[in-house]
């Protein structure tokens, strides 16, 4: 009885929560690009009571600072084989600096202020 006998077939609870997680896989990401998009603030950032703003003018960093720039391009980064994870741990290690500004809000020109 279980996953390694031969011809096992999902129940409807092992299926139920196939497709829960999968909708959760699915859904917070875009969840949290909409909320970017809307106000600076991602579910974490909510809860926390902070937003992301720009860094000249104050303004909540949006769809292109504050996802484009900060979250995809940096990404994006940090996958380069190799070279990558020396930068994202560089970013980490921004967050202990003076101002505490990581690489990825340097790059999108972002601050993440109390909300």
């Amino acid at each position: 009885c279980g996953v390694l006998e031969e011809g096992w077939q999902p129940g409807a609870a092992e299926l139920a929560m196939i497709v829960v997680g999968f909708l959760i896989y699915l859904i917070a990401p875009i969840v949290n690009i909409v909320l970017i998009s809307m106000s600076g603030q991602t579910v974490g950032k909510k809860a926390l009571g902070t937003r992301m703003v720009l860094e000249s003018t104050g303004q909540p960093a949006l769809f292109v600072h504050g996802f484009l720039l900060r979250k995809f391009v940096f990404q994006f980064i940090t996958g380069i084989p190799f070279v990558g994870g020396f930068i994202g741990l560089a970013d980490i290690l921004f967050l202990f600096s003076e101002n505490a500004k990581t690489l990825h809000d340097r790059l999108a020109g972002t601050v993440v202020i109390n909300a």
